[in-house]
């Protein structure tokens, strides 16, 4: 059976962030603990406002927005680099300040 670990904790901030891995072979509860642990107490030091998992996945709703979005990331991922990237193809004005993200939505509607 394998074992997966997910926990959240709330910034001094208020934000809300959460880390979490899957088991697998050879892999022991311990070091999935400890791999949480230290992911999110990393992320927490940084003060971000959105957790390393949530950074990518934002990329795309923000740039479909209709408005300016910024969040701050604990560090800059290839996920996150690679998805900036695809948004300035359609179009969507993006940059990273820091650890800082800025997304000027298309305003897309149906």
């Amino acid at each position: 059976m394998r074992s997966s670990f997910l926990t959240t904790r709330e910034s001094s901030s208020g934000y809300i962030l959460g880390a979490d891995r899957v088991g697998a072979l050879g892999r022991s509860s311990e070091a999935i603990g400890r791999f949480v642990a230290e992911a999110l107490l990393t992320d927490l030091g940084r003060e971000a406002t959105v957790d390393r998992y949530m950074a990518d996945q934002l990329v795309l709703f923000t740039a479909l927005g209709d408005e300016t979005s910024r969040y701050v990331v604990p560090f800059q991922t290839d996920h996150v680099a690679s998805n900036l990237w695809l948004a300035a193809q359609f179009g969507a004005r993006v940059g990273v300040q820091e650890q800082q993200v800025t997304i000027e939505g298309l305003d897309f509607c149906r």
